[in-house]
């Protein structure tokens, strides 16, 4: 079985190839990128195309796209 996580921790940040690393680094095989565009904007191309490097980088798949709460986060206020 496949082992995965969403990037929902640090979702008050920026998604950083940082974050995925740390993620393969305890066993993740997967992740779900948590959607608002504060933390990864998944409307940006050039962006999409980042995680797309990044998880072949690490070789980390793409388990799915959290689904969308809200449009951004800033000081744990959503909007």
């Amino acid at each position: 079985m496949r082992c995965g996580i969403s990037t929902r921790l640090p979702h008050d940040q920026r998604l950083a190839c940082e974050h995925l690393i740390e993620i393969a680094r305890h066993g993740f095989e997967a992740i779900e990128p948590f959607a608002t565009r504060s933390h990864f904007d998944y409307h940006n191309p050039s962006d999409i195309n980042t995680l797309a490097r990044w998880l072949d980088e690490i070789r980390t798949q793409l388990y799915s796209i959290h689904a969308l709460v809200a449009e951004s986060y800033t000081s744990d206020t959503s909007g």
